[in-house]
């Protein structure tokens, strides 16, 4: 399997682990249509760095790639900046995630700091430009200006801009946290796959989401729905409901990996089913996901069951 390959190339030493993240990153730089394949894998290989060799190499390897690529960006562009910027938002949030699954080895826990760096940058954001709404949109009208200029400008109306800018805030922070959940799980099926075969899939049906975590979210729904608040507390209130029902979605997830497991049956089909019906219908299966993973918190379904977790 090639991507096993990759992880044990990777895990051959530092500067083998250094040079592919500098590669993969490098890989979505000059072909930006492979760039979230690219920035997947590197931020992977960061991750199993940092589960197999810990935090302390896990950041020599970020330095090392790092030092690589700005090689590159100064001998093409003059600058440094762009490694810079790759290692402090792509890869430094994976290791923080990675960390603090190595030391607690709970896939829930390190879903809660995805969701907290999420949250974080959608504040920050609101903070920031003090109208994220507007800020969004003005992003937006300049991006369509721009294709206009080449003659390839998409139909949206003025309506539909501002809809999409008010949802964008949240979209992105729900897209961080599934992002970085879904790389760090990469990273762990990789050691799973080289060192301990079977570990991701035992660890994975057990996850699940302190109910400290998930009741805040259900918090800001009902607030958001009830007390019907206006301007940026809205918006953030609406942040985080997208950030909890995205890392809701893999409770949910989870647990029908569990049931799967458990009953040892066609099930097997069904949750292959749900996979399909995840990439056709993103939006609405992972609500019902979310619902499922909400439901699990407060009741504990894989408790009431019987077999093997």
């Amino acid at each position: 399997m090639l991507m096993r390959k990759l992880a044990a190339c990777a895990m051959r030493g530092r500067v083998h682990a250094g040079a592919l993240i500098a590669a993969s990153a490098l890989v979505g730089w000059v072909l930006p249509f492979l760039l979230p394949f690219a920035s997947c894998v590197s931020g992977a290989l960061v991750g199993l760095a940092t589960l197999r060799q810990g935090v302390v190499e896990g950041l020599a390897v970020i330095a090392l790639a790092v030092v690589m690529i700005a090689v590159f960006t100064v001998t093409g562009y003059g600058t440094p900046v762009p490694a810079l910027v790759m290692g402090a938002t792509m890869w430094l949030p994976v290791w923080l995630c990675a960390g603090v699954l190595r030391h607690t080895r709970d896939q829930g826990k390190s879903l809660v700091v995805a969701a907290l760096l999420a949250a974080l940058f959608a504040g920050g954001i609101r903070l920031a430009t003090g109208d994220a709404t507007a800020w969004w949109q003005a992003l937006l009208e300049h991006a369509l200006t721009a294709t206009k200029q080449y003659g390839s400008s998409p139909s949206i109306g003025p309506g539909e801009l501002e809809v999409a800018a008010n949802l964008l805030n949240s979209m992105i922070a729900a897209s961080m946290a599934v992002s970085l959940t879904l790389t760090v799980s990469i990273a762990r099926w990789w050691q799973g796959l080289l060192y301990n075969p079977g570990g991701f899939g035992r660890e994975f049906r057990a996850l699940r989401l302190p109910k400290a975590v998930v009741l805040p979210a259900v918090a800001a729904l009902l607030g958001l729905t009830l007390a019907t608040p206006a301007g940026e507390l809205a918006g953030f209130l609406r942040d985080l409901c997208w950030v909890g029902a995205a890392i809701l979605a893999f409770q949910g997830l989870a647990l029908a990996h569990h049931r799967v497991n458990v009953t040892r049956s066609a099930g097997a089909w069904w949750l292959i089913g749900v996979y399909v019906l995840l990439l056709m219908l993103p939006q609405q299966m992972g609500l019902m996901l979310a619902a499922a993973g909400l439901a699990d918190t407060l009741v504990d379904f894989r408790a009431r069951s019987r077999g093997p977790a």
